[in-house]
């Protein structure tokens, strides 16, 4: 993903974020994250990617067959008696106790959305600018703007 800078627009948005009088790195941080990022369905092969990187990974499943595969029958049927399955849901995943969790299209795209941790590290690894230079330009017209009082 590349994002085009502009400093006048982005400098503008970025004064909602001015919490100390002074802007900084860490407020076009959040700004990028609050205005620039945001997940829908497409994008959950990089969140499963994410969920890989992490110390107890919990990747979310569009197949069942492959989520099930190498389960014997009877295991298979406890984990949808104890766990959450529906059967009428695209999505599983594993529960903390090793059962089906069924969700829903929306509740996915909540959670990849709601992950801070998660849209941290989509910006570190995909997310690029049109000129990393405008960066300190959009800051700096940031800082201009809320000396005017914006």
């Amino acid at each position: 993903m590349v994002i085009e800078l502009e400093p006048s627009r982005d400098g503008f948005m970025l004064t909602q974020y001015e919490s100390k009088g002074i802007l900084d790195r860490k407020d076009f941080n959040t700004y990028i994250r609050d205005e620039y990022v945001h997940f829908d369905i497409t994008d959950l092969q990089t969140y499963n990617e994410f969920e890989y990187t992490r110390q107890e990974p919990n990747p979310i499943y569009d197949d069942l067959d492959m989520l099930l595969d190498g389960y014997k029958p009877s295991r298979i049927c406890a984990m949808c008696q104890y766990g959450k399955f529906n059967y009428g849901f695209a999505f599983h995943r594993l529960d903390g106790y090793g059962n089906i969790e069924s969700l829903e299209k929306y509740t996915v795209e909540k959670e990849m959305n709601e992950n801070e941790d998660f849209k941290g590290w989509y910006i570190k690894n995909y997310v690029k600018f049109n000129d990393n230079n405008l960066i300190d330009k959009v800051i700096a017209e940031g800082n201009r703007l809320v000396a005017m009082g914006y």
